[in-house]
């Protein structure tokens, strides 16, 4: 389970939903690679483009999300703080980055979880 992408890093079985997206560390890794590392900070401090208006982004999107909570699933130090794998590898059969990415998008796109989907955006957006 990977409970990093869970406000305060809990999972609540009776509610799939509750908090799923909202950690702290996704905030920060997608705010640290779109908008500037400094703006992780209080105080912010960028003096360069950031990667968002670089590529004309103007919202978080679904797939923004999905490549936020991959990356951060692929930090090496993330990585092995959660699983036992001793190696690193693309497609190991403990953390497969690519099959999680592809989960989370398929869930985005679930016709039956369109309405969590629009507030978790709109969350994301506010």
């Amino acid at each position: 389970m990977a409970y990093f992408v869970y406000q305060g890093y809990n999972y609540d079985p009776e509610d799939p939903w509750n908090g799923l997206f909202h950690s702290n560390l996704l905030v920060s890794g997608y705010k640290h690679i779109f908008t500037s590392p400094s703006s992780v900070e209080k105080e912010p401090k960028a003096t360069r483009s950031r990667n968002a208006r670089i590529h004309g982004m103007t919202q978080v999107t679904a797939a923004s999300i999905a490549y936020i909570a991959t990356q951060n699933f692929n930090s090496l130090q993330l990585r092995f703080s959660l699983t036992s794998s001793p190696v690193f590898s693309r497609t190991d059969t403990v953390t497969d980055s690519e099959k999680f990415y592809n989960s989370i998008i398929e869930l985005f796109n679930d016709i039956d979880e369109k309405e969590e989907v629009n507030e978790l955006l709109t969350w994301w957006n506010r």
